[in-house]
């Protein structure tokens, strides 16, 4: 299992995401990824029920956990289900992701309260505010790129944490940043047929792939409208 220390799914996801300087290399679509990892642990733990044949959401209990994150996400996903489930899609995750925001700065800001980030302000053209998290403890960063590569290439198969880890950092092309150059086919693969073998994984997948992609056309699109203004 990846831990390294005791991490949600969704800390782990942005620990992995980080750039050198502390930035976030996953990009358009990091939130969506993010509420679907938090959403995942509460399944996981069966704080959140989920319907392998109908990719339904649905309470199962209260969640016994001191993250407040965590019990936030349980609280949205106890809106969005009332008064009956829900299918886990791009359009429930951007949902969950609009109630939770700013995301990545609250899950980054866990891992700061945990001395494994800190986190840093800078302005882009003087007027946009860019947060980074530079790594101050590279401990459990390490130990979980170790534990990455196990569960690609180990001959165990991956715990479901690690199955939904593997399905949130695919659509994003991470795996190709995250092992070395020789073994990515391999990591590839190897990930697609994890993803493929559960149905969790495999729905939070196809969401956030669909959600990605749907937001990077919309993103297209605004800045060729504006060029097409400008010129």
């Amino acid at each position: 299992m990846m831990s390294g220390m005791d991490l949600t799914t969704a800390e782990k996801f942005v620990l992995l995401t980080l750039d050198e300087s502390g930035g976030d290399r996953a990009g358009v679509g990091v939130d969506v990824a993010l509420a679907a990892a938090l959403v995942a642990d509460l399944a996981i733990a069966g704080d959140v029920r989920f319907d392998a044949g109908t990719l339904a959401l649905s309470p199962g209990g209260t969640p016994a956990t001191d993250n407040a994150l965590l019990s936030g996400t349980y609280e949205v996903v106890v809106a969005a289900t009332e008064p009956a489930s829900a299918t886990v899609t791009a359009d429930l995750l951007q949902r969950f992701a609009g109630d939770l925001a700013p995301l990545r700065e609250k899950v980054a800001g866990l891992l700061v309260e945990k001395d494994v980030l800190a986190v840093t302000k800078h302005r882009t053209a003087g007027i946009l505010q860019v947060l980074r998290y530079p790594v101050t403890d590279p401990a459990p960063g390490r130990a979980l790129h170790a534990a990455l590569e196990s569960a690609l290439f180990a001959a165990d198969a991956p715990s479901p944490g690690d199955a939904v880890l593997l399905a949130l950092l695919r659509p994003f092309g991470l795996l190709d940043q995250l092992v070395p150059e020789r073994r990515r086919a391999e990591a590839n693969g190897r990930a697609d047929a994890v993803i493929g073998s559960a149905a969790l994984p495999r729905a939070l997948n196809d969401a956030v792939s669909t959600a990605r992609t749907t937001l990077l056309a919309a993103l297209a699109a605004s800045s060729a409208g504006a060029a097409a203004a400008s010129g």
